[in-house]
């Protein structure tokens, strides 16, 4: 009779589970498509929407899963059905124990897409992106205005004025706050493809968190990689790295600060905390199935909601009220030093364990 107990609530939380993947993914998709949109990616959407899909089911995952367990165990109290188990003398435990296996299934898919899986695919996007601003580079005449997505910059060129061709570049990604403004502008690519160089004249340069302080130049040359590289800057991007690779990335930057100019030395700690709170970002939202299901079951216990709106509704307010902000919370204190990034990336797991103690003796009575 128990495996029959824990194959059926175990089953009916997986078709909870299937229900709130696709209606969650399928927001997170639509909010992707509208960003790829936005930034003129529309020849590349259907190739970057399949890269995508890994970090779409890290973050709709331990949320399908809460609204999973709301649902099924929810419909279960509705009922009556834990009522009567109840009174064949059979606790809660045996929804715990099925469910726990599944949290722990999806706590492990989670790290290894986090670790392998997604920073291949991100490098993959990059590519695209990189490849779809080159061809726009070789298609553009000068008469017109053409913004060009990148990975770590947006450039917009202007149409010619006076013979001159004004540009605009916002830095993005680990960089991001800096503005490049400049009256005129050339670019000449690799007959290879291989990278393009940009030679700006008479411009200036503005960045965040420095009160907007400008600095002028006469000339302005850096070069942008093509589609065939990996990474643009001495080091790696944070969202191309796995585990390893992001705690090798902020010693070695923290290490390089050592020997640095006191300016070189404090991007380099910044960026080394920054790389540190991404790596504790990961593990945390990969270990989140194993605390959301000890709040999710008793929850669901006391809401007996079956409705499927209602369970994902519930789902979202608890992830996007106290998860969410508690993890937002704690990756900005990590990067900027205010703790250890292994506690404050930990703030919502540690939360949510502190509601189940309690609502598990409220639900055991």
């Amino acid at each position: 009779m128990i495996p029959k107990l824990h194959a059926y609530f175990l089953i009916e939380t997986l078709k909870g589970l299937l229900t709130a993947v696709l209606l969650v993914g399928l927001l997170i998709g639509v909010g992707m498509a509208f960003t790829f949109w936005q930034r003129g990616l529309e020849r590349h959407m259907l190739e970057l929407l399949f890269y995508s899909v890994p970090q779409i089911l890290v973050f709709a995952l331990p949320l399908a899963f809460f609204a999973g367990i709301l649902l099924a165990i929810g419909r279960c109290a509705s009922d009556s059905e834990i009522s009567l188990m109840r009174a064949c003398g059979l606790g809660l435990s045996h929804v715990y124990v099925p469910l726990g296996l599944v949290a722990a299934t999806l706590s492990a898919c989670s790290i290894v897409m986090w670790d392998r899986v997604v920073p291949a695919c991100e490098q993959r996007m990059a590519g695209l992106v990189r490849a779809a601003a080159f061809d726009a580079l070789r298609e553009f005449s000068g008469e017109d205005t053409r913004r060009l997505p990148l990975p770590d910059m947006s450039i917009t060129l202007y149409s010619l004025k006076n013979g001159s061709r004004p540009v605009a570049i916002v830095s993005q990604g680990d960089n991001a706050g800096k503005f490049i403004s400049a009256e005129d502008s050339s670019i000449a690519i690799d007959k290879a493809g291989l990278f393009a160089d940009i030679s700006l004249k008479k411009g200036y340069i503005t960045e965040r968190g420095k009160s907007q302080l400008r600095t002028e130049f006469a000339e302005l040359t850096f070069r942008i990689p093509g589609p065939g590289a990996r990474n643009a800057s001495k080091y790696a991007s944070r969202t191309q790295l796995g585990f390893r690779g992001l705690a090798e990335e902020s010693a070695r930057m923290r290490t390089d600060s050592v020997t640095a100019s006191e300016q070189e030395r404090i991007r380099l700690e910044r960026d080394s905390r920054r790389y540190e709170a991404q790596l504790h970002y990961e593990i945390a939202t990969a270990l989140s199935p194993l605390f959301l299901f000890l709040v999710a079951i008793p929850l669901a216990v006391l809401l007996s909601v079956g409705n499927r709106i209602m369970s994902v509704g519930a789902a979202l307010l608890y992830v996007f009220v106290i998860y969410y902000p508690l993890l937002m919370t704690g990756q900005f204190a990590a990067e900027r030093g205010s703790g250890p990034a292994l506690l404050l990336l930990q703030l919502p797991n540690i939360a949510g364990l502190l509601i189940a103690i309690p609502l598990g003796f409220i639900t055991r009575r």
